[in-house]
């Protein structure tokens, strides 16, 4: 066997195909599948100069043999997964993915993406919808372009713009805010990746170590493996995957994983997370975190919460862990922490927390109705009654909307009060009082009826406003929504304009205000630093109004498009140059070409008459000639002439 294999290249190569296949393997070396930088990149950062060569010792015993050469995907199987040729001596130009991919990522990749794990009722998650029943496999999402490392040097596989991409050509283009699907709101788009509502149940593994065996085998062992579903904050941030909530996978170090090589090798190992960036490979259009608002919203079973992490691991996710699971819609809001106790002779709340159904969802006929209020506080119903919170079931456009999405449910949850996930029912047709302060409570007076003062409670259905606020500095130094809203009516401000509710904190930037053009015109604060935004239009048919408080250009071009920095008339100017450019070389031209013409036409008629002139004094000079011979003849002849 031996020396019939004499000469023959084993493992073919980049230095090997690149004979012929110079432009497929001139980028090999930026490959991870070449390069295995993904590994290199986590022992850099948790290792240290000391502690890198017996890291490196490691690497090359145990981590070294997922590298993967041109052969091992063309003419066999990964050798980490044990080898074998693909069919015989016939290299594959496409591999075979479930021989080749899933040798080296079957542990997770395939068992998901094929629906092979196993559920806690004895059967299987299931597959993958692009796998069954779209009968799709790895090589329709992954080309040869990132195999080969066509695209550049990465330091990981999610370095860099995200491919594939479920809105590739060809995939899922029209997703996005319009496009009929009630759920892709621009916040959601906006925060959340596409797998924290699609991707389902999937493998995250604890406390890899490795080691050689008395003959030197290298070997690794690992502790039970864990299927769970835990969305987290997103740990790699950036431009290209800008969303806050993500999935995450723990993957299987710990901080003696490499002790078998010497003491304490990963003295940084609180650099990275233990839990990471995921994409899991099980994508369903339902899954259970996507079926109702409430699924996800105040459900703390499914975000990456203190309680999920290893007391070990807590310092290294930090930067992951989910400290404020979002409210639950419809829920009751939890008291204000900043409330006092009730004074001497006060009687408690009665309130008793709900068993069972979705947390924090009171039972509908819990509630009461706005009229028990207005009991005690006829104003507070009068002002309420007029705004935009007494209609927001009724509302024709809301209604419109509603209708196109068949009526979903989960719309209730925002548009009416004491909406219960559990059942589908509501209590009133009404953003009433009772969906800020929470059931009427029968203790009340003297016992106070809460009502959160954080702004969390709006932002269960103000989520693009409350993000915006949050980031703007008046979240930056606590001027909370209550500090310019009055929230019975949900009208503008507290005031009858702009002016006064800013004036509350900034009355020196007012006072010159009050003195400008502006202000004479009938302007106030609000329309330049609240300019709308690009945002989705409101169920009510009104523009989203940006509450990042910034200066906003667009605001300037409403009153001053055909004047602001001479801008329009220049290019207005510009343009007419340009037609006047192209008026005057089109008449010009054209005159050229008359002149032309004309010449043409003149050199015509003066070489005409120069030959006119050469023929009439050539047969002129001949009559004269002839004329001239004969009289010669005559008078030599003596004859007369």
């Amino acid at each position: 066997m031996e020396a019939a294999h004499t000469g023959v290249v084993r493992d073919p190569d980049p230095a090997t195909c690149g004979t012929c296949h110079s432009e497929i393997v001139g980028t090999a070396a930026d490959s991870l599948h070449w390069s295995l930088q993904g590994y290199m990149g986590v022992l850099e950062a948790r290792g240290s100069a000391e502690t890198m060569p017996q890291l490196m010792e490691a690497y090359e015993n145990h981590c070294a043999t997922c590298h993967a050469s041109c052969g091992q995907c063309h003419v066999s199987r990964p050798t980490s997964a044990g080898g074998g040729l693909l069919n015989g001596h016939v290299f594959r130009g496409t591999p075979p993915p479930y021989s080749t991919c899933t040798g080296c990522h079957g542990s997770r990749i395939e068992s998901e993406y094929k629906g092979k794990n196993e559920n806690e009722a004895g059967g299987t998650y299931p597959a993958d919808v692009h796998y069954n029943p779209g009968g799709m496999n790895c090589n329709d999402c992954h080309t040869g372009d990132e195999m080969h490392g066509t695209m550049g040097a990465v330091d990981d596989r999610y370095d860099g713009g995200v491919i594939p991409s479920c809105s590739d050509e060809g995939c899922h283009e029209g997703i996005g805010n319009g496009d009929g699907i009630a759920q892709h709101t621009p916040v959601h788009l906006e925060q959340m990746s596409c797998q924290v509502c699609h991707a389902t149940t999937y493998k995250n593994c604890y406390n890899c170590h490795v080691e050689l065996s008395a003959d030197g085998v290298p070997f690794f062992r690992t502790d039970e493996s864990e299927m769970m579903f835990l969305i987290g904050l997103n740990p790699i941030q950036s431009e290209e995957r800008p969303w806050q909530y993500v999935p995450l996978r723990h993957v299987p170090i710990s901080t003696d994983s490499f002790s078998f090589y010497g003491e304490n090798l990963l003295p940084n190992f609180d650099a990275l997370p233990t839990w990471t960036y995921a994409t899991p490979h099980n994508i369903q259009r339902q899954t259970p975190q996507n079926a109702s608002c409430t699924a996800c919203h105040g459900n703390d079973s499914i975000f990456l919460t203190a309680e999920d992490v290893d007391p070990d691991e807590l310092a290294a996710n930090q930067l992951v862990i989910v400290t404020d699971v979002p409210m639950a819609l419809g829920a009751a809001p939890a008291e204000d922490e900043e409330d006092e106790e009730p004074a001497e002779g006060e009687a408690p709340s009665t309130e008793e927390p709900v068993e069972g159904g979705v947390r924090g969802v009171a039972p509908v006929d819990a509630y009461s109705g706005p009229e028990t209020c207005a009991a005690c506080h006829a104003d507070r119903y009068e002002m309420w009654g007029q705004g935009p919170h007494a209609n927001a079931l009724d509302d024709p456009v809301f209604q419109e909307a509603w209708a196109a999405t068949d009526n979903a449910r989960y719309c209730l949850a925002c548009h009416a009060t004491g909406y219960d996930p559990n059942t589908g029912e509501y209590a009133t047709d009404a953003v009433t009082c009772e969906a800020c302060h929470g059931p009427y409570d029968a203790g009340h007076p003297p016992a106070l009826q809460h009502v959160d003062r954080t702004g969390q409670i709006c932002q269960n259905c103000h989520p693009q406003t409350y993000t915006e606020w949050q980031n703007s500095r008046h979240g930056q130094v606590g001027t909370g929504c209550l500090s310019c809203h009055q929230i019975c009516s949900l009208e503008t401000a507290r005031a009858e304009d702009g002016h006064a509710v800013c004036e509350t904190c900034h009355s020196g930037s007012a006072e010159d205000f009050h003195q400008s053009t502006h202000d004479f015109e009938g302007l106030d604060c609000t329309d330049c630093h609240m300019h709308e935004g690009p945002g989705e239009l409101g169920h009510g048919g009104y523009p989203h109004i940006a509450h990042n408080f910034l200066q906003n250009p667009e605001s300037c071009v409403d009153c001053h498009a055909e004047t602001i920095h001479l801008s329009s008339k220049i290019i207005d100017t510009e343009a007419r140059i340009a037609d006047l450019d192209v008026e005057s070389v089109e008449r010009l031209e054209g005159r050229v070409q008359e002149l032309e013409e004309e010449a043409n036409a003149l050199q015509s008629t003066v070489t005409g008459r120069l030959y006119a002139g050469l023929l009439a004094g050539a047969i002129a000079g001949l009559a004269v000639g002839f004329g001239g011979g004969q009289m010669w003849r005559r008078w030599q002849g003596g004859r007369p002439l």
